[in-house]
């Protein structure tokens, strides 16, 4: 089925800022119910998208954890190093706070640390009106 796409655009997201998992009205499938099993789905996608024409996006909240950031970064350097990396400062909204520029540089600079390409690219939606 990924031959059938030009690109990938892969969405990473640390378990501090997700909410319960959505119950799926399908019998064959199953959202994740915990930090482990989000890993394991995470580094599932990883590996299917290693050696691709794909990117990876974080969106980096305040709240994101330290060792959570970490083990993203880890799997990402060990399963997909090739894939860039767009780290994105939330747009504080509803209570979520956007991170201060010294923490996004220090993310930036663990995943160059890693080996990764990184960019850091603003979210702009709403700025266009978007949500």
């Amino acid at each position: 089925m990924l031959d059938a796409v030009d690109h990938v655009s892969a969405d990473l997201k640390v378990p501090g800022d997700l909410g319960a998992p959505v119950p799926l009205d399908v019998a064959h499938e199953a959202a994740p119910a915990d930090a482990a099993a989000w890993r394991s789905a995470r580094r599932a996608v990883l590996g299917l998208l290693r050696g691709r024409d794909a990117c990876l996006k974080l969106v980096l909240s305040a709240r994101a954890a330290d060792a959570e950031l970490a083990e993203l970064l880890a799997d990402h350097a060990a399963l997909a190093p090739d894939l860039p990396l767009f780290l994105q400062p939330v747009t504080p909204l509803a209570g979520v706070a956007a991170p201060t520029p010294a923490r996004v540089a220090a993310v930036a600079e663990r995943a160059l640390d890693a080996g990764l390409v990184v960019r850091v690219v603003p979210q702009v939606h709403r700025l266009l009106g978007i949500a």
